[in-house]
Parts: structure tokens; C-alpha cells; sequence
């Protein structure tokens, strides 16, 4: 019986007629390039909403953010051609290894067979794998950005400490943990309806807003 997880196969484990199908279904340099190309474009918006959400949050506004050039730019393009080989990479192995699987359960299958099956494999494989690859990217970019924002713009984040009222021991608890960082704050909110006790900030370093480093 196949065993998915057990087997895995190089192209020279491969029947000629294995090989013919891989060699009409693999990524090749073309391929890495054209997705390289399309997670760069996307890479690039992400930086820029990042950069945008990131300047509003410290009072800076910024109705839109392009980024033409600069090392952010060239490390967008970097990231995209490593993630797109990466990704071509993973997905010539899984060929080798779908492949192997369809002759192992169809031994008497020809070229036309195998890729059938092949072609409803990969439209398969493209429906989760492309979300996938999205989402690893969007979080990959975005976390890197926002360290670079705060490191380049030298932005100490704000203190934030509850209080006011403090008549509930819920409230008062809280309290005793002041302070926290705004990500903390923004995360408990207003602990109870009717709550008398605030958020106050402060020790935040004020910032230029027409010196902001914004990917430049």
C-alpha cells in the first residue's frame, strides 16, 4: 500500500514515463521568476499598508505610502525570490512524489493517464497552497516592517496605565499590573459595561511627523 509519509522520491526513482510527465509539469526558472514577480507586487502592497497602519497609530496620518526605492524595496525583492524558489522547490518534490503515487496504484497507467491525474492534483493543490503561501508571506512581511518603522523612526512605544475610579476588584487588578503596552491595553479594552476607570498614556517619545522614516 502507498504510504504518503514514508515515501519520498527523487526524479532519478522515476519510470521514463514518470519522468516524461515530470519534466511537463515541473517549475522551472520561468516559473520561479513569474511568482517571484507576483509575490513581490504583493509583498510590496503589504509593506506599504503596514507602513501606513503604522504611521496612524503614532499620530503621523499618511493618506497613502509608495515605495519606489531603497534597501525595504530591495529586501521586498529578495524575500519574493527566495520565498519563489522555495515554494517551486516544495512543489517539484510533491510532483515527484504524486507521480510515484499514481503509478504505485495504477501500475499500467501511460503518460496520458498519469498527467490527468496530475492536472487534477496541482488544481487540487493550488487551491489551499496559494492561501497558504498568501497568508505565510502577508505575516512574514508585515512583522519585519513594522520592526524596521520603529527601529528606524527610533519611536519609544507608550506606557499605558489603567485607572480613575477603581471601585471594582476587577479594576483593581488590572491596576496592579500597570504599566502595559498599548498592544496589551488595546487587548483588555474596558473590562466591564459601565466601567468608570480609563486608559491614560504616557512616557511616549513624541515624533516628528515630517521626519518619518516611512520605507524610504
Amino acid at each position: 500500500m502507498w504510504d504518503g509519509q514514508a515515501w519520498r522520491s527523487s526524479v532519478g526513482d522515476l519510470s521514463d514515463v514518470g519522468r516524461l510527465v515530470y519534466l511537463a509539469f515541473m517549475k522551472d526558472e520561468v516559473d520561479i521568476g513569474k511568482l517571484a514577480d507576483e509575490l513581490f507586487a504583493q509583498g510590496r502592497r503589504t509593506a506599504e499598508e503596514t507602513l501606513r497602519q503604522e504611521a496612524t497609530s503614532i499620530g503621523c496620518p499618511a493618506l497613502g505610502v509608495e515605495l519606489t526605492a531603497g534597501p525595504l524595496l530591495s529586501w521586498l525583492r529578495d524575500r519574493a525570490e527566495f520565498a519563489a524558489q522555495s515554494v517551486c522547490a516544495t512543489y517539484n518534490a510533491a510532483l515527484v512524489n504524486e507521480i510515484q503515487r499514481i503509478i504505485a496504484e495504477v501500475p499500467t497507467a501511460n503518460r496520458w493517464v498519469i498527467s490527468s491525474r496530475v492536472q487534477a492534483w496541482e488544481a487540487s493543490r493550488q487551491g489551499w497552497k496559494r492561501d497558504q503561501i498568501g497568508t505565510t508571506e502577508s505575516f512574514v512581511i508585515s512583522t519585519e516592517v513594522r520592526l524596521q518603522f520603529w527601529t528606524m523612526n527610533r519611536v519609544n512605544e507608550p506606557k499605558l496605565y489603567f485607572g480613575y475610579s477603581l471601585i471594582c476588584p476587577l479594576c483593581q487588578e488590572i491596576a496592579s499590573h500597570n504599566p502595559y503596552t498599548l498592544a496589551e491595553a488595546e487587548a483588555i479594552g474596558l473590562p466591564h459595561v459601565g466601567c468608570l476607570d480609563q486608559w491614560h498614556v504616557r512616557e511616549g517619545e513624541a515624533v516628528d511627523c515630517s521626519q518619518l522614516w516611512l520605507g524610504q
